[in-house]
C-alpha cells in the first residue's frame, strides 16, 4: 500500500514474534518490520520509522532497521546451516488429532518410539532426528487435542519413508483393532511445513 502522507511509522513490542518457537520467527519478524518502515516516506516528504524492541542486538530487528536485505539472507542462512532447517533439510511434521486428551499423545509417542527403532536398526541411511512428541502451540481446538512430532532429515526420501511407515503401522492398529473407538487418532502429515511447527 501506498500512503503519500505518512511520514512516521512506529513498531512496538517488534521483537514479541521472534519468540514463537518457529524456526522462520526471524524472517517473519524481518518481514514485516522492513514492510511496515516501508510505508514512512514513500511520497515526496522524508520518513521516519521507529522500532521499539527488547532485543535490538537480533540480526533480524538490526538488519529490517538498515533495510539490509542480503545481510539478514546471509545471516539467516548461516543459521539455518548450522540448525540444519530447510533448505538445509527437510522437516516432516506429523499431527495427531484426538478427542481423548491423552490418546494423541500416547499414539504419537508409539509412532516416534517405532521410528528411533528403525533408526538403530539402519533403516535410514542418512541422519535423522526426531523432535517430540510434544503439544501443539495450541494445544486443544473445537474439543480436539493436537500433538505434533517432528522429524528432520537432508534426503526427503527418507522422511517420506517415515511418512510410509506411520501410515501403514496406522493401518495395522487399524485392522487389528488395537485402540478403541474412544482413542482414535486422526494422523495428518506436512512436508516443509508453511504455517507454525
Amino acid at each position: 500500500h501506498d500512503f503519500p502522507n505518512v511520514t512516521l511509522v512506529g513498531a512496538l513490542l517488534a521483537d514479541m514474534s521472534l519468540h514463537s518457537g518457529d524456526y522462520r520467527a526471524a524472517e517473519r519478524t524481518f518481514q514485516l518490520l522492513t514492510q511496515a518502515g516501508g510505508r514512512a516516506g514513500r511520497g515526496s516528504k522524508k520518513g521516519e520509522f521507529i522500532i521499539q524492541t527488547y532485543d535490538p542486538e537480533h540480526y533480524a530487528i538490526r538488519f529490517s532497521a538498515a533495510q539490509d536485505y542480503t545481510g539478514f539472507y546471509e545471516e539467516e542462512l548461516a543459521y539455518r546451516k548450522l540448525a540444519s532447517y530447510p533448505p538445509v533439510s527437510h522437516i516432516l511434521t506429523v499431527q495427531f488429532y484426538s478427542r481423548s486428551e491423552t490418546a494423541g499423545g500416547v499414539r504419537a509417542q508409539t509412532m516416534a518410539d517405532l521410528i528411533k527403532e528403525e533408526i538403530r536398526r539402519g533403516a535410514f541411511g542418512k541422519y535423522l532426528s526426531v523432535i517430540g512428541p510434544a503439544p501443539a502451540m495450541i494445544a486443544k481446538v473445537n474439543d480436539i487435542y493436537r500433538t505434533g512430532l517432528h522429524f528432520r532429515c537432508e534426503d526427503e526420501e527418507m522422511l517420506i519413508k517415515v511418512k510410509d511407515l506411520i501410515e501403514e503401522q496406522q493401518g495395522r492398529n487399524r485392522r487389528e483393532g488395537t485402540f478403541s473407538d474412544k482413542e482414535d487418532v486422526i494422523i495428518q502429515f506436512d512436508l516443509d511445513p508453511v504455517g507454525g511447527f
